[in-house]
C-alpha cells in the first residue's frame, strides 16, 4: 500500500534534500520551525516496516511517497 502526497510549493533545494529527514534540520528557524516533523514521520513509518521517499524539483514542489506493507 502506498500514499503519495504532492504540493506545488517552491520545492526542496538539492543541497537540502539529503538532510530533510535529519532530526532538528530546518530552513524555517525565523518562523519557529523545529525540524522534527519529517524525522518523526520517518520513524513512525519505519516502525511499521515501511519507507518514505521524496522527489522534488526546485520551483515545482515536492512529492512524498509513503510505502507500507500489507
Amino acid at each position: 500500500v502506498f500514499a503519495r502526497i504532492t504540493d506545488t510549493g517552491p520545492g526542496i533545494s538539492s543541497e537540502n534534500v539529503n538532510k530533510i529527514f535529519t532530526p532538528f534540520f530546518t530552513t524555517k528557524t525565523e518562523k519557529g520551525g523545529t525540524g522534527l516533523g519529517l524525522s518523526i514521520a520517518r520513524k513512525i513509518i519505519s516502525n511499521y516496516n515501511g519507507d518514505i521517499h521524496v522527489s522534488t524539483e526546485k520551483g515545482k514542489g515536492a512529492t512524498f511517497k509513503i510505502i507500507l506493507p500489507i
